[in-house]
């Protein structure tokens, strides 16, 4: 069974522990040839790799698991900001007459839509308006670089506008606090969980990803051409990959 489809922690330190063997296994079959090969000529299968070679897939395997949780999270979170955006749906119409000059969340309602919009819709705009898939092994167009920087820019401005009407600049004399007490604080939850979104996004994706970079390269070691492709380290994690930092981003 694979560990990023395991959900039961003994499952995966048993598939921990037996992948593990195997690589002990590979290390002592691969050592002795190198061995063979003359004095002093220990390939990279030798016994003084077995060591990097098995922190390698350790922290390979742990990586993973804080991306199945990390994914689960964000599914979650995702989840409730939907549910969140219909509420605050239902507060803008139930509020519509309530004129919300001072304080301004009628329009920050409206950014709100188009960033779920942006974020619900993401793989059909790739896919159908620029006609290209994450899984390309092409190079990435100009013209998706450039949709992806305007839709990280569009997202801090609203959580900036979210947090500036609903947190900072709030006036106890305004129609919207008072009034339209639903909307206001339906808005404030909204931008919570935009707050909480990036969060998780930032200290469990990047950062790992981040601190799984620093300790493999501390660690000196990376499978060979033929180990990467089919070998033993075929389904071992994202690293070393020729495409690993695109494809791990696609993933978080």
């Amino acid at each position: 069974n694979d560990i990023v489809d395991s959900t039961n922690a003994t499952d995966i330190e048993s598939t921990r522990r037996r992948r593990i063997a195997v690589l002990g296994n590979h290390s002592s079959a691969t050592g002795g040839d190198a061995s063979g090969a003359g004095a002093g000529g220990g390939g990279i299968g030798s016994d003084e790799y077995r060591e990097m070679r098995r922190n390698w897939m350790i922290i390979n395997l742990k990586f993973q698991l804080i991306l199945l949780i990390v994914a689960l999270l964000l599914s979650i979170m995702l989840l409730i900001t939907l549910m969140e955006w219909v509420i605050m749906t239902i507060m803008y119409f139930y509020y519509f007459s309530v004129t919300c000059d001072a304080t301004p969340l009628k329009f920050y309602y409206w950014l709100a839509t188009g960033q779920v919009i942006l974020q619900c819709f993401r793989n059909d705009i790739m896919r159908k308006l620029f006609s290209w898939t994450p899984n390309s092994s092409d190079r990435t167009p100009i013209r998706v670089i450039i949709f992806h920087v305007f839709y990280f820019i569009y997202v801090l401005y609203v959580l900036y506008f979210g947090i500036e009407t609903t947190f900072i600049n709030i006036q106890t004399d305004d129609p919207c606090v008072t009034s339209a007490r639903g909307l206001f604080l339906t808005t404030r939850i909204f931008v919570a969980l935009t707050i909480t979104t990036l969060a998780t996004v930032l200290l469990g994706g990047l950062v790992p990803f981040a601190i799984v970079t620093l300790l493999l390269t501390r660690n000196g070691y990376a499978p060979t051409m033929e180990e990467r492709n089919g070998g033993i380290f075929d389904s071992y994690g994202l690293f070393p990959n020729v495409s690993g930092v695109g494809n791990s981003i696609d993933r978080l």
